[in-house]
């Protein structure tokens, strides 16, 4: 009868620990993936949330009306986040008079790295869109200015990888 030697399991044991590892850290780029995608999808969604609202004359304080109103999704402090802010990592959904409609965090794990508005209106960067046509524009000093384009870069913490979110200046909406 014959067992294993030492080397032997030292060798298996070592063969099991490389492909433990490997599958390890396949699976947290998958997750990692999965976030930022998740993420990606979720800026798609509230930007999308408000084209819908204003387009379909939505009213948030009472259901639709002949009058409806316009809505907007801030994209503020992105690129200079405040430390320990309860806003940094925010899309705010709000009216053209600033009533807000919901707030929503980038899901955990991912950040808004950048935002970009063509053209620039400075602080508050706000993409908005018109009734029945749904095309974006910007407020400056309370004043419509029609959107070339808007791009928001969310980032992975953790990989560093990134994805793209353009908002067009007819209202379209897609991650890249």
């Amino acid at each position: 009868m014959r067992g294993y030697s030492l080397l032997e399991i030292i060798i298996v044991i070592a063969i099991a620990a490389i492909l433990l590892a490997i599958s390890v850290m396949a699976y947290s780029a998958f997750l990692d993936r999965q976030r930022l995608n998740k993420a990606a999808e979720e800026v798609v969604t509230i930007i999308q949330k408000a084209r819908a609202m204003t387009i379909s004359s939505y009213d948030a304080t009472g259901g639709v009306t002949t009058f409806g109103r316009q809505y907007c999704v801030q994209l503020n402090g992105f690129n200079d986040p405040v430390p320990g802010d309860p806003n940094n990592n925010k899309l705010i959904l709000d009216d053209t008079d600033g009533t807000l409609v919901e707030s929503y965090t980038v899901s955990e794990g991912v950040i808004v790295y950048s935002v970009l508005v063509n053209p620039d209106p400075g602080i508050p960067r706000e993409v908005c869109f018109k009734r029945l046509s749904g095309d974006a524009f910007v407020k400056v000093s309370g004043n419509p200015l029609p959107l070339s384009s808007a791009t928001i870069t969310l980032k992975s913490q953790s990989s560093l990888k990134t994805r793209t979110v353009t908002v067009s200046s007819t209202g379209v909406v897609q991650a890249q």
